[in-house]
């Protein structure tokens, strides 16, 4: 974070762009957010679903991460960037928990690749803010890219007038 505070340009043209990019080509983002282009989201940070009862309350969700580097930096844009976290609702969690009785998700751990087909437990994913976090990211990549082109182009302008003096 030092490091962002003092060069930003530079670490968002080096890290920050890049993996904004990449995470853009991964799940094939066009400009909303789907089932299946968030099930990419899902699968380019975590492995596994975990159902679980969090804090003695039922209904809780959680994400086994894949790549811990990649969840990093995931995490390094949120708070960056000024991401708000929003807490599940007590309504969600007693969806998760109707879900896991009666559509036979008794077991703890379900892979991200199985989602394609529960379309219930992927929505009820997306309602506890990772589908924000997704949104929220992809916003980013269009401002952060905008900003570097104006620098850019402002340089340009300087250097352009410097040599016509």
């Amino acid at each position: 974070m030092l490091l962002f505070e003092m060069d930003q340009h530079s670490v968002e043209e080096i890290v920050l762009l890049p993996f904004l990019e990449r995470l853009k080509e991964k799940t094939k983002y066009r400009g909303r957010i789907n089932r299946t282009n968030f099930q990419r989201f899902l699968s380019v940070f975590f492995n596994q679903v975990l159902l679980r009862n969090i804090f003695k309350r039922k209904g809780g969700i959680g994400l086994r991460i894949r790549d811990v580097r990649s969840y990093d930096i995931l995490g390094f844009v949120l708070r960056a960037y000024g991401y708000k976290y929003k807490p599940a609702s007590d309504q969600l969690r007693s969806r998760i928990e109707k879900m896991k009785k009666h559509r036979g998700l008794m077991m703890d751990e379900i892979k991200i690749s199985s989602l394609r087909n529960n379309h219930e437990l992927l929505d009820a994913i997306g309602e506890t803010g990772r589908s924000d976090v997704f949104k929220f990211l992809m916003d980013r990549l269009p401002l952060i890219k905008n900003s570097h082109e104006k620098k850019k182009n402002s340089i340009e302008a300087i250097l352009l007038s410097s040599s016509e003096s």
